[in-house]
């Protein structure tokens, strides 16, 4: 697990989170439990590139399809410097950006 993951992780722990891990063809970083159902996907890469691109979003939208998440969250380190042609319901955002808002700013 890299630093980011890592500081993903302890904020999730800090703000309460029940989390766990998705593993299917693909796999995704973060899946958030709330009253017994499974609210919120999260993918965190350092630098979201063309190589790993395919990777990140595929483990992403498998998880967001197996258990029916209208939205999915991909933390990178640093702003992206091109255009990226997301799956429906995927948004990318900064870590800084991410750790410095609320939670129900992100959902929405």
């Amino acid at each position: 697990m890299c630093l980011l993951e890592n500081a993903v992780f302890i904020e999730l722990m800090r703000r309460g989170c029940e989390l766990y891990y998705f593993s299917g063809k693909n796999e995704c970083d973060f899946l958030i439990k709330e009253n017994l159902q499974i609210t919120e996907a999260i993918q965190v890469v350092y630098g979201l590139t063309a190589e790993n691109y395919p990777r990140e979003t595929d483990g992403l939208y498998e998880a967001m399809q197996t258990f029916s998440i209208p939205h999915g969250t991909i933390i990178v380190f640093d702003e992206l410097n091109y255009d990226v042609d997301l799956p429906n319901g995927v948004r990318i955002i900064p870590a800084y950006e991410w750790l410095t808002i609320k939670r129900e700013e992100i959902i929405n």
